[in-house]
């Protein structure tokens, strides 16, 4: 119980997340952690804590979505889970929406700096420009 506290304000920053995969006794144990804490300290440590405008990339993305889709239990039977079931899950679904939308973000920024190619349905104006002169090169 020496570490419950420093474990569970650990999942506000994402930059453990990646610690806590390659660790998943401890994984385990904060899980187990989260299912006595109160739904406020829950929403202070997952949602008013987290800062997640320090993701930079789609790894660390990855890595927070798995380590709170972990902490929620999903994919796991109750009985599987050991009788340590969160009593509200909001607060992690809340968390994980937070970085959907910081991924919406990331993946709106390299849009943004991409050229624009005939994947998106969009072309070069050269492109377009050579294809006019193809076609009036036909018809004359």
């Amino acid at each position: 119980p020496i570490l419950k506290w420093p474990l569970m304000r650990s999942l506000s920053n994402p930059n453990h997340y990646r610690a806590f995969l390659g660790l998943p006794k401890t994984m385990e144990q904060t899980r187990r952690y989260l299912t006595v804490v109160s739904s406020a300290k829950l929403e202070e440590i997952l949602i008013k804590d987290l800062d997640v405008s320090i993701i930079d990339n789609a790894q660390d993305i990855r890595w927070a979505e798995q380590v709170l889709s972990f902490m929620m239990g999903d994919g796991r039977r109750k009985k599987d889970l050991g009788g340590f079931t969160l009593r509200d899950k909001g607060p992690v679904r809340a968390a994980l929406n937070k970085i959907e939308s910081r991924r919406k973000e990331l993946e709106e920024k390299s849009e943004v700096g991409k050229p624009i190619t005939k994947k998106n349905n969009v072309q070069y104006e050269m492109d377009r420009d050579v294809r006019i002169v193809d076609a009036e090169r036909q018809a004359t």
